[in-house]
């Protein structure tokens, strides 16, 4: 019933439908013209830009009316759809007529040629080997369309030329180049790419993502080449891992799952062995560290969202065996100056991570300082997923190597903003490796870290609040530690917390923080660490000029000194302090003498104020035979000058 209106139908559908008005003066067919570009490009594609360039020259449809157009793709959808063996001396008619309908502005009519052009695939499948680069060219710029009902209806129509002989032209719709190949033009002209497919696994419509997350995996799965695609389409199906719809996310995961499947089948052979005979944790490259994988079993750790636990073996395996040729452009989006793309990189990072597992240790060196230069955003939400996706490094890979990587970074050749946000950094850091239960055995070089660079003693605010998280976190790791080398890195960041309290006027989130860790502290070892904070503090009794700034030094003193007297908030009492600190509450008390006599100038007002007020306490609690004579006597005299209620 078809077959015979066919010769009539065609020509009038050509003519209606065809491109005239145009600048072009060249009368070819757009088929003859993607064909030429197609023989002259030395990658065998059809370059998207020349061919969209050639198109437009052509002009508009002949048929000014969007209705009539609208009814003129329908009969050409109908012959198609209703021809099946008769249409097929007409291919190269039919895609010639697509091809200017994919020109056509009119919003409705793109919807209908893009249904057109599935059908026609259908209807022909291998007969348009031929020309499916071509007409890929052509529907490409669709992606761009403005309307999302557009865009979706060019997923589909590609996605159907992808699994009809256009699988290459899949490079330039991700705007691949090769890294061995300059274009001759790009010394002449402009040599422009679009990344299609960058631009649509952003796209503001949740609609546009699902379907671009769906063909993805329908091509990492179904292409019979599409071993050769997966390192360039990989990161666009993970990219729907971080989503923000729901759906989007449950779609990629259940696409990896299968992936993994089908990579397990591909290779049972080599992974034979692996499944059989090595235990769980040892199923990837390498060694997974047995108390992560027992912290993943057990709930402790967290694995991000949409996962639910331990990606299976394929899809850690095809990650992994993926990830060296993404590295390069998480680093560089990671270090980007604009905020959207630190703040993707940083999610996908994180996603990377749990796959790669203990792999990612050879890429330390490369995405550490990259985590550092994202976390000197003032946005939140990027601070948040950078520290989120170091935490998660930490879980995989040995604590000594990152600190050894960190820390230069905090030394004062750096300026301040990346010096606090490679604090930042290693707080995450030392977080993870406690949730793995890796971080024993690189305390002190943690507290080191924070002594030797000064972080403790700094008058910048922002890079105070970084030290104060890294402080925290490592001596909450350690809470409950034993031997020599934990306790004196214990108590060596009690001291740098004490230290960061200090100033003109106290710093109230070191003295909150120092609360919170004495009181995680074992009872026993809340006065000694506290002591001894104070005895390192109050050592030949001066204020050390130079060494400390002198507001920061007293005023440390001062507030230890209000913990120990009155902070019972940190599990403390006066009689344990008194007890297991008389030692440092003396050596606070010569201290303080000192810094109301000898070096009173270098104190303000207020906080010579404050000093005499901690004195006048510590003296009601400290016997004479611990300190008494003529140095009680003196520090009476300074405290009465300063306007101290003193003590009979």
């Amino acid at each position: 019933a078809v077959e015979p209106p066919l010769p009539y139908c065609v020509p009038v559908l050509g003519e209606r439908l065809g491109l005239s008005g145009g600048p072009d003066a060249d009368r070819r067919s757009l088929i003859e013209l993607g064909a030429e570009i197609l023989q002259a490009s030395h990658v065998n594609r059809v370059d998207i830009t020349d061919f969209s360039r050639a198109s437009s020259k052509r002009g508009q449809a002949v048929e000014p009316s969007e209705e009539v157009r609208i009814l003129l793709i329908g009969l050409l959808r109908s012959l198609v759809r209703h021809g099946t063996h008769t249409i097929k001396p007409y291919a190269q008619d039919f895609s010639e007529i697509l091809l200017c309908c994919a020109r056509d502005p009119f919003h409705e009519a793109l919807v209908e040629s893009c249904a057109c052009l599935c059908d026609l695939v259908a209807t022909l499948g291998a007969k348009l080997w031929m020309v499916s680069k071509i007409m890929l060219a052509g529907y490409a710029p669709v992606l761009s369309h403005r309307r999302q009902q557009v865009r979706v209806s060019a997923i589909r129509a590609i996605s159907a030329l992808v699994f009809n002989g256009a699988h290459e032209s899949l490079l330039d719709l991700c705007s691949f180049r090769d890294p061995n190949v300059v274009p001759v033009r790009a010394f002449f002209g402009d040599d422009i790419k679009v990344n299609y497919m960058g631009k649509l696994i952003t796209d503001s419509c949740a609609n546009v993502r699902r379907e671009l997350v769906k063909y993805v995996g329908s091509w990492l799965l179904e292409l019979p080449e599409r071993r050769d695609h997966e390192s360039r389409l990989l990161p666009y199906l993970l990219s729907g891992l971080i989503d923000e719809d729901d759906r989007v996310r449950r779609g990629a995961l259940e696409t990896l799952e299968k992936l993994g499947d089908l990579y397990i089948k591909d290779n049972a052979e080599d992974l034979k062995d692996k499944l059989y005979y090595l235990p769980t944790e040892a199923h990837g490259h390498g060694w997974m560290d047995g108390g992560v994988w027992r912290a993943i079993e057990e709930g402790r750790v967290t694995t991000p969202e949409p996962f639910r636990q331990r990606p299976s073996l394929g899809s850690r395996l095809l990650v992994q065996q993926n990830f060296k040729g993404s590295l390069g452009a998480l680093a560089s989006e990671l270090s980007s100056w604009q905020e959207e793309p630190r703040l993707k990189a940083a999610k996908l990072l994180r996603v990377f991570l749990v796959c790669m597992e203990d792999y990612v240790a050879s890429c330390l060196e490369r995405l550490l300082p990259a985590l550092c230069h994202a976390g000197c955003s003032e946005d939140a939400q990027i601070t948040r997923a950078v520290l989120d996706a170091s935490r998660t490094l930490s879980w995989y890979t040995d604590p000594g190597l990152s600190l050894q990587i960190l820390g230069p970074r905090l030394s004062p050749e750096f300026d301040r903003t990346k010096r606090a946000s490679a604090a930042r950094v290693l707080a995450a850091v030392v977080r993870g490796s406690a949730e793995a239960g890796t971080i024993a055995g690189h305390e002190a070089e943690v507290a080191a870290m924070v002594a030797d660079n000064g972080l403790d003693s700094t008058g910048d605010t922002a890079l105070k609040r970084a030290a104060v998280e890294v402080c925290e976190a490592a001596v909450l790791a350690i809470a409950g530690g034993e031997g020599d080398d934990a306790i004196a890195a214990r108590d060596g960041l009690v001291g740098s917390l004490v230290l960061l309290t200090g100033g003109r006027e106290p710093f109230a989130p070191a003295a909150e923080v120092l609360k919170t860790v004495l009181g995680a502290l074992p009872a026993q070892s809340r006065a000694p660490a506290l002591a001894s904070s104070l005895l390192g503090l109050c050592a030949g009794r001066t204020l050390a000029e130079g060494a400390l700034p002198p507001e920061t030094h007293a005023g440390a003193v001062c507030g230890a000194l209000d913990l120990a007297l009155g902070g019972l908030q940190a599990g403390l009492s006066r009689e344990e302090v008194l007890a297991r600190g008389e030692g440092g509450l003396v050596a606070a008390l010569g201290f303080l003498s000192a810094a109301l006599g000898g070096s009173r100038d270098l104190l303000s007002s207020s906080l010579a104020a404050r000093c005499a007020r901690a004195g006048a306490r510590l003296l009601e609690v400290v016997s004479e035979q611990a300190f008494g004579g003529g140095d009680r006597e003196a520090l009476l005299g300074l405290l009465a000058a300063e306007g101290a209620a003193v003590p009979r």
